[in-house]
């Protein structure tokens, strides 16, 4: 699986736009994509979680969740960028087909 992650936005609120592709032969059945934020107190997601049926091999597949920064007092801060940790799993097993680490943007309070 090939998993491609952006961001958009200047904050406080952001979109986390994921593609997937199944690169492999066989179609993957009851994959879930799970979006973690961390700090967890200084972001809120507006969805966690996205449930595919199946991913079909060389289909591409995309979805979006937003977030939006809590906590004001890490606006400027250039060492305060948050984390978006994207996660492939797939039920049958324990560890994640593909993960990746999406870095949030400083976020401009106006």
């Amino acid at each position: 699986v090939r998993l491609d992650a952006s961001v958009r936005g200047l904050g406080p609120g952001f979109k986390i736009v994921v593609s997937l592709v199944n690169v492999g032969t066989r179609a993957l059945n009851d994959v879930s994509l799970l979006f973690v934020a961390e700090p967890r107190d200084a972001y809120a997601l507006q969805r966690g979680q996205k449930h595919f049926a199946s991913l079909l091999p060389g289909v591409l597949r995309t979805c979006e969740t937003g977030v939006t920064c809590l906590d004001q007092s890490l606006a400027g801060a250039a060492s305060a960028a948050g984390l978006v940790r994207v996660y492939v799993c797939d039920p049958r097993s324990a560890n994640p087909v593909v993960s990746a680490v999406v870095r949030v943007p400083v976020p401009e309070f106006l």
